[in-house]
């Protein structure tokens, strides 16, 4: 049982640091493996040329990082678990207490929440979060993850949003560590992208409703003025057609203003048949909104929701809800990491595929039974028109 070690003074702080950091690289080089016990203490002071408390406070300021472990009367362990292979960092730009809570936050970011506690529970391993991890430098989650950084004890880093805010700080140019970020444009090379596929999204959800013979689609987003343009190539490739007031804009803030536009939208003199919700905080209001002008989901209008499993809208009407699966995303960053540590190359850019509410489950087995979780290789999907069963089919295994 390990005990925690008083301050060391400031004058032998540089000598402890140094054993600290040789204990450490023969962890992190594999010299000393998961498990493997050190040398003896007389041993470990002649090679390091140190002192008996010296040693003791290196030793116990490893044990409080997870590196190492004591056991009375039997010697000092390497974890069977050691942070730098076992410990992961997934970085969030916003902070939940900005939106009001938990509660309000946005859905891509609670699924990765649950994602995270999905993954710690099934594999032991363990993955710390960080908020608001902007421009501003004076965050306590910021200083929090900087100093995992600089102690060495993360695999690697998971950036929820582009990491471009952070551009020349430790947490983006810090060499030897592992980073992925869940982002449509790889920025920096040594950053891999893990990229949700947007165009896959627009194909599946504009194949089915021209199976159900609708023509004339509204686009509920929270984008910009030109944001819909990668929907319009593929109306007009299918004879659909969109006018330009059909498609509203909402604030991620002010989700409530999606009901407002929806009822707005069905008074028009020219009413669409179609409505593709594009993003999943505003599926519950658009649905509301279209019951506030009388409308039947999906005789009179058919609707496709946009989701973030497995925190999926709630289905007041059969909405049909296309999206992406958090757990395959976390995990498919997690096997980056792993293998950028490696030494493994890895692609660039990683695309992941727009799945169907009951697709989700079925894609994650298949990719599960085909090859073990330790070496899972990249999962690529890209489809232009895919039924339900031909997204599943199409998964491309990098070798």
């Amino acid at each position: 049982m390990s005990h925690p070690s008083p301050r060391v003074p400031a004058k032998k702080a540089g000598k402890c640091d140094r054993v600290v950091a040789t204990l450490r690289s023969k962890i992190l080089e594999g010299r000393w493996q998961s498990g493997a016990q050190l040398p003896p203490r007389l041993q470990l002071l002649r090679t390091l040329n140190t002192t008996p408390v010296t040693l003791h406070h290196a030793v116990q300021r490893l044990v409080r990082d997870g590196f190492l472990r004591t056991a009375a009367g039997a010697g000092t362990f390497v974890t069977a678990a050691p942070p730098h292979l076992n410990t992961y960092a997934v970085i969030f730009v916003f902070d939940p207490a900005a939106y009001g809570g938990e509660v309000n936050w946005s859905r891509y970011y609670q699924a990765l929440t649950q994602a995270v506690a999905r993954f710690q529970q099934e594999t032991g391993k363990r993955i710390l979060q960080f908020h608001g991890i902007d421009e501003h430098t004076d965050s306590p989650d910021r200083k929090r993850l900087i100093s995992h950084i600089k102690r060495q004890n993360l695999a690697g880093l998971i950036f929820a949003n582009p990491p471009f805010q952070l551009a020349g700080t430790p947490i983006l140019d810090s060499p030897g560590i592992p980073r992925v970020a869940l982002t449509d444009k790889q920025s920096y090379p040594h950053v891999p992208i893990v990229k949700l596929d947007g165009d896959m999204w627009v194909e599946r959800a504009l194949d089915y409703l021209a199976a159900l013979g609708r023509r004339h689609v509204a686009i509920l987003s929270f984008g910009g003025p030109d944001s819909d343009a990668w929907v319009r190539a593929g109306l007009a490739a299918r004879g659909m057609v969109s006018h330009r007031r059909w498609t509203q804009f909402v604030s991620m803030r002010q989700p409530e203003g999606a009901r407002r536009a929806v009822e707005l939208l069905m008074h028009d003199r020219e009413r669409p048949d179609a409505l593709l919700v594009a993003d999943d905080n505003f599926v519950e209001q658009a649905l509301a909104g279209l019951a506030d002008a009388g409308m039947k989901v999906p005789a009179g209008i058919a609707v496709i929701g946009h989701a973030n499993f497995p925190v999926a809208p709630s289905k007041v009407s059969p909405v049909r809800l296309l999206g992406y699966d958090a757990a395959l995303t976390l995990r498919t960053c997690v096997d980056l990491i792993d293998r950028q540590r490696r030494g493994e190359i890895v692609p660039g850019e990683t695309t992941l595929p727009a799945l169907w509410e009951e697709e989700v489950g079925g894609l994650i087995s298949e990719i599960r039974g085909q090859r073990s979780e330790s070496r899972l290789k990249r999962t690529e999907v890209r489809s232009a028109k895919a039924s339900p069963s031909e997204a599943v089919k199409e998964v491309k295994h990098a070798q």
